[in-house]
């Protein structure tokens, strides 16, 4: 890891905020990722301890689980696939090509007309306005979740699950769904014909050379795992559900998020370039009209009363927390990783309040 000297401002206020985090997590660990304008070349902090009962130090090499980050990965491999293979698949397909004719799958009915319906397609699923439910209720829930029992969910007629007919048309509004981005992964495999490692490998990870990016760890991989908390207390190591790799089931650490951090930010040159444009255009607003979506990725204002936009990912899983945002005009971004996830710590405002240091 390289980092500038005790004496930069920029080093010292990212001090601060890391430890003031770390005060409320009862010592976990926080490492941090940083592009400044007119660099290349990423500067990598470590604080905390990735386990404590070891009291390991963090670095570069410990990996973490991404949580949501994930799913900008399933977006990647939408887009490429958009761009370059247009035969296979066009954004505003429905998800009904993909499947077989006998495959019920869920759809939208004004109720004036049966044959007046709306179907979901790719890109309403990568900008969350599917209208499926973020998580599946009363059902199996991951580690045991199979790409079987979604689609025997998505293909439910029982009211109560609003899926057929789902309760809302598809495009009309943003509703965050795990489901859907699931959904979207398992749609990926079946257009590649990998399987979804394979896929973000064959993709961009190993262009990238992402090496430790990966859905299941090796035990070399597992050694590096800092050990996840909930509240103060270590969390089970468990292998997330086929049915939700898309949505963001992936393990990295810092020195293979600063390379896709660069690479989101056109720091790197490479044949992946072309899908920049279509991953991060702005696209719609989400929640308000200063919040908007792209594929997977959110675009929001840096500061009230401002034109400049930053583009973020945010995500959570039992146990660990990680945010990558990026400003594409200074060509400065932030990658947080931690081993701490709790509801009542806004994790994303250690990333944004940093991208506003780091753009004064």
């Amino acid at each position: 890891p390289t980092s500038p000297q005790a004496t930069d401002t920029v080093k010292v206020k990212i001090d601060s905020i890391a430890n003031a985090y770390l005060a409320d997590t009862l010592t976990s660990s926080l490492v941090i990722g940083i592009y400044r304008q007119g660099s290349s070349t990423p500067e990598i902090y470590s604080y905390g301890v990735t386990d404590k009962a070891t009291k390991e130090k963090p670095d570069s090499t410990t990996i973490y689980k991404l949580g949501s980050v994930g799913k900008t990965f399933t977006a990647t491999t939408l887009a490429w696939y958009a761009v370059n293979r247009p035969q296979a698949l066009q954004l505003n397909d429905t998800i009904n090509k993909f499947f077989p004719v006998d495959q019920k799958l869920p759809f939208w009915t004004s109720g004036k007309d049966p044959g007046d319906t709306t179907r979901i397609t790719l890109l309403n699923l990568a900008m969350h306005y599917s209208s499926l439910p973020d998580t599946q209720p009363n059902h199996i829930s991951p580690p045991n979740y199979t790409i079987e029992r979604l689609m025997e969910f998505l293909g439910s007629d029982r009211p109560e699950w609003h899926v057929r007919p789902l309760a809302l048309q598809p495009g009309t509004k943003w509703i965050y769904s795990n489901t859907g981005f699931g959904l979207l992964g398992v749609i990926m495999e079946k257009v590649s014909g990998l399987t979804y490692q394979n896929l973000l490998d064959t993709v961009f990870c190993n262009e990238l050379k992402m090496n430790d990016t990966k859905v299941q760890l090796n035990n070399e991989q597992l050694s590096r795992l800092a050990t996840g908390y909930q509240h103060g207390h270590a969390v089970k190591y468990t292998l997330t559900s086929p049915a939700f790799y898309g949505a963001g089931g992936n393990y990295s650490c810092m020195n293979d998020m600063v390379k896709y951090l660069a690479w989101n930010m056109g720091l790197i040159n490479s044949s992946l370039n072309n899908l920049l444009d279509t991953l991060h255009a702005v696209r719609d607003t989400s929640t308000h009209s200063t919040a908007w979506q792209g594929l997977a990725w959110q675009i929001n204002l840096l500061r009230p009363q401002s034109s400049q936009k930053y583009i973020a990912k945010d995500g959570a899983t039992t146990g660990y927390s990680a945010f990558i945002c990026f400003v594409p005009g200074t060509k400065t971004g932030v990658v947080v990783l931690a081993n701490n996830f709790d509801r009542e710590l806004p994790f994303d405002k250690i990333g944004v309040e940093i991208l506003r240091i780091l753009n004064q």
